[in-house]
């Protein structure tokens, strides 16, 4: 089993998380999971579990992204046919409202970063305000620290 040195973190975390399971599963009469959830990790994907993929993974994202979208959009394709829609007729009707629902997603997002500027204006006056208290409370603590330090009683 890889450690911790050779250099792939992704492996490292594995290898450490066999050998504290294979210690759980000495302690717990041979189990390393509650009763029923036996092979319920097994459903969940490698890099979720890792909370990281691989590099070797990486390209590999964008073709997952894909099969979701295509495995959520499936149900409206075979309502569609179900109907009696012809089954091209839905596949161009499911690709243009997967197309339509992401364009709407991406203009969205554009269109709040468009107003993002404005809005950042607006809150100057009250960054400065509130950067010219600071640094007037900041004087009054060195002040009345310094007066602290030296003996001094407090000047209202």
């Amino acid at each position: 089993m890889p450690g911790p040195e050779s250099g792939e973190p992704g492996k490292a975390v594995e290898s450490v998380v066999r050998k504290v399971l294979a210690e759980r599963a000495k302690q717990a009469d041979g189990r390393t999971l509650p009763r029923g959830h036996e092979g319920a990790h097994r459903s969940v994907p490698r890099d979720i579990r890792l909370h990281r993929a691989a590099p070797s993974q990486q390209p590999v994202r964008p073709g997952v992204f894909a099969l979701r979208l295509v495995l959520t959009m499936r149900p409206i394709h075979r309502w569609l046919i179900r109907k009696g829609v012809p089954s091209w007729l839905s596949a161009i009707f499911t690709m243009t409202t997967l197309f339509g629902i992401l364009l709407g997603m991406v203009g969205l997002t554009v269109w709040s970063l468009i107003e993002l500027p404005e809005t950042l204006n607006g809150y100057s006056s009250s960054f400065k305000s509130l950067v010219h208290n600071v640094v007037q409370l900041t004087e009054k603590v060195q002040l009345l620290v310094r007066q602290t330090l030296e003996g001094h009683p407090r000047q209202p």
